[in-house]
């Protein structure tokens, strides 16, 4: 992922924080289904937020948007919302 083309990072935030994992999971799951995957299932390290959630919210919640706003930028860019 880290030789992936800076355009394609930009989309995901990984231009200026490189070190999220739902991110990078989003944009390994772009590069899984375009290689021909049906199906890719990514994990932010659980969704028990049941203990101080606006403070785990308020951490998680910016990869979280950066990884799925991403996805879907990359996805319509390549013409792979058509369907």
């Amino acid at each position: 992922l880290d030789k992936e083309k800076d355009s394609v990072k930009k989309f995901y935030a990984l231009d200026t924080t490189p070190n999220n994992p739902f991110a990078r999971g989003m944009l390994l799951a772009a590069k899984l289904t375009t290689a021909g995957a049906s199906c890719v299932e990514v994990n932010n390290g659980g969704w028990d937020n049941h203990g101080g959630i606006f403070a785990r919210f308020r951490t998680v919640l910016p990869g979280i948007d950066a990884g799925i706003g991403g996805l879907i930028q990359h996805l319509k860019e390549s013409g792979r919302l058509k369907d």
